[in-house]
């Protein structure tokens, strides 16, 4: 007899509690009452996706309605106190604002000096949800304390000093810091000969005294490749490095240093430098990119072996990154793999941690009370323990998100969820992860000259679909305009950029512009949108390479090398997931031309590209993306004058804006990483 996958689900619940200790037990009165609630045993049964994506079906839903309505009321106050009281933004909270909620709080909970984020396993099910609301304001408004609690970074004037002791060669000096704070310091390094000179006498040294040093200098010289002497010396010290540093410093020291070496069409010690990159604990952020390269150069030496594991550990281990494309994106199997129709079931509540279940109540009561906002709140800051139940529970929450119209809260829950149950990932799955919102307005504002699919993919990362987005630096809106760029493309006042066709209307113009500007070179242009275009300018002077890919990588600052590579993936999924379909509506997108990232190869040491390994130049994006290449031609034919780099800055969702007249240095205090961020973009997806 066949069993459904939602049967075999179901039977496994009714299994995990006959395991639980008998009732009479002193083990049982420890586990929360909601264990063996049979309430909860009907909830968590399976069910489609669609029940919740499409008709809004929430575990509230079917729960007694005594039972809602009690929770439905004790939500209300949470409202109303949430309207009353503010967020802090960081500052310190005087006093707390008595409300019908608090008082609420302190009659069920007592003091709240003795509240704990366990409480809410410790009462029944809409006790418990009051619980979890109640600890959540507090943790809220405690974190202004733990904030002015955390150790402070080094001020202008401490680096000043620490510079000064790294020229008379104290490397020691900055080994305690965190490595983004000793670039920092290595900024503060006067000028070019002082730099040059500090790091050649530390390239001397024998004995590891300096190793974070070591990794900013390497860094700091990037900056005046590709000068011969510079590329040695930083290559040097990236070696001492990569030897001596056992955190971040370390991996990042033998990423460079690989990296450079591909750059020198080197590949012999590749593979055993990214294995290197791979075992260290603080190196998530550049793990998918080491197997990418891992599996090239291997082919490149003939380790056919070995460039076969690296590339399956992408598949399985990172398959929705960029470089898993360009690594595995020709075997159709495994893409259609992961685009199969089959939707993975939800549940409405968990039998793993089913003391968390009355966080899912509050987030389903705040979706009922039309809060989505707080219910995403609600959802934020428990990330980490959603992380803790069943997959189909977190899809569950996505669910919610995506109905909820939440894309961050959303891509962060999937995100995770991808990488923990890869057996989630589906095409119905992947369509809330790249969900195709705004494309009414995006496909007639594209034109002839963009692909409204590669739009929609720089919406999905600029913005997360959030049209009240807003920059810390002013960007607005779902394509992140500075006011500046939008009045020099249209007479518009700065509150327009919030109306969805106002700001797809002027970011298409905006980027048309500025891809003629590039000839249409897509990469480029990401890179340019995101960082200015005079720092893409003179990163193309500082590392000449016609692999794109590898330059791609290259860039030194984080958030554009993420940045571009993530809408290059998100493009890739848009078409995989849309474009026939839309091929089909739109005669200009012909299904018989299958469209490819323009070549990125690179002579490698035996003389030819990989065979079997893929660069983003072989990548089929499906036949969408020839709209932008057969576009490249008219766009140019009509170049954009030349507006002032200075005035032009277009920033992803959130990030400091980098000025684009070359005053601001490469190590200065926050650009080696992402800036502080008020509203951030879709996280690194490293799964």
């Amino acid at each position: 007899m066949r069993t459904s996958g939602s049967s075999i689900l179901a039977l496994s619940a009714i299994g995990l509690l006959s395991m639980l200790p008998p009732a009479d037990t002193e083990a049982s009165r420890a586990i929360p009452r909601t264990v063996a609630s049979s309430e909860n045993v009907r909830l968590a049964i399976p069910r489609d996706l669609s029940e919740t994506t499409e008709l809004g079906r929430l575990g509230l839903d079917v729960e007694p309605a005594v039972l809602r309505d009690r929770t439905l009321e004790f939500v209300e106050s949470y409202i109303q106190h949430r309207r009353q009281a503010p967020a802090s933004r960081g500052r310190r909270v005087a006093s707390v604002p008595q409300t019908k909620f608090t008082r609420e709080c302190t009659r069920l909970f007592g003091d709240a000096a003795t509240w704990t984020p366990q409480m809410s396993s410790l009462k029944d099910q809409t006790a418990g949800t009051a619980a979890a609301l109640c600890w959540l304001d507090h943790e809220r408004r405690q974190r202004s304390d733990s904030q002015a609690s955390d150790s402070r970074p080094p001020t202008r004037n401490e680096r000043r000093d620490l510079a000064q002791q790294l020229m008379n060669q104290k490397w020691d000096a900055v080994q305690n810091l965190p490595y983004q704070s000793v670039v920092g310091v290595v900024g503060l390094i006067p000028s070019y000969s002082e730099i040059f000179a500090t790091a050649e006498k530390l390239s001397k040294k024998s004995e590891c005294v300096g190793a974070k040093a070591a990794t900013a200098l390497a860094y700091k010289l990037e900056e005046y490749f590709p000068e011969q002497a510079n590329v040695d010396l930083a290559r040097k010290l990236y070696k001492y490095g990569a030897r001596c540093g056992t955190d971040f410093s370390g991996a990042k020291a033998a990423y460079r240093l690989a990296l450079l070496d591909i750059w020198r069409n080197d590949c012999d010690r590749v593979p055993e430098l990214m294995s290197q990159v791979e075992s260290h604990v603080d190196a998530s952020q550049f793990r998918s990119r080491a197997k990418y390269w891992k599996a090239y150069c291997s082919e490149v030496l003939g380790k056919k072996t070995i460039s076969r594991e690296a590339r399956e550990s992408l598949l399985f281990e990172y398959p929705m990154t960029f470089h898993n494309l360009a690594a595995n994106g020709q075997h159709e199997k495994s893409v259609d793999w992961i685009v199969r129709g089959e939707a993975p079931p939800i549940a409405f509540r968990s039998l793993v941690r089913p003391d968390l279940n009355p966080v899912l109540r509050a987030v389903e009561a705040l979706t009922l009370k039309d809060n989505k906002d707080l219910a995403s709140d609600v959802v934020d800051r428990n990330v980490g323990r959603i992380q803790q139940m069943e997959p189909e529970v977190r899809l569950y929450v996505a669910a919610i998100m995506h109905k909820n119209n939440q894309a961050l809260s959303k891509f962060r829950v999937l995100s995770s969820l991808f990488q923990d149950a890869p057996r989630t990932v589906s095409g119905p799955t992947l369509k809330l992860f790249f969900p195709l919102w705004f494309y009414d307005i995006v496909q007639p504002q594209s034109g002839e000259e963009l692909d409204p699919l590669l739009v929609t993919a720089l919406i999905r990362q600029e913005s997360a679909f959030n049209v009240r987005a807003q920059s810390r630096v002013g960007a607005r809106g779902l394509m992140q305009l500075m006011p500046a760029t939008a009045r020099m493309l249209a007479p518009v006042r700065t509150s327009r950029l919030f109306d969805p066709k106002t700001n797809i209307e002027l970011g298409t113009k905006y980027l048309r512009k500025r891809l003629a500007q590039y000839n249409g070179d897509v990469e480029l242009t990401l890179a340019a949108y995101n960082a200015g275009f005079a720092r893409v300018d003179q990163w193309k002077r500082r590392y000449p390479t016609e692999n794109r890919l590898l330059f791609i990588d290259l860039i030194p600052f984080r958030e554009t090398r993420d940045y571009v590579s993530t809408i290059l993936r998100n493009y890739y999924w848009y078409t995989r997931l849309y474009g026939p379909e839309l091929a089909l509506q739109s005669p200009r997108l012909p299904t018989s031309v299958a469209g490819q990232i323009r070549s990125v190869e690179t002579p490698a040491t035996s003389g030819s590209l990989p065979s079997e390994l893929l660069t983003p130049a072989q990548i089929d994006l499906s036949p969408v993306y020839q709209a932008i290449i057969r576009a490249q031609a008219g766009a140019a034919r009509q170049p954009a004058q030349h507006e002032s780099a200075e005035v032009i800055e277009v920033s992803a969702a959130g990030d400091a804006t980098i000025p684009t007249n070359g005053s601001a240095s490469e190590t200065s205090y926050s650009n080696e990483t992402a800036p502080a961020e008020e509203i951030q973009n879709p996280p690194t997806e490293a799964f």
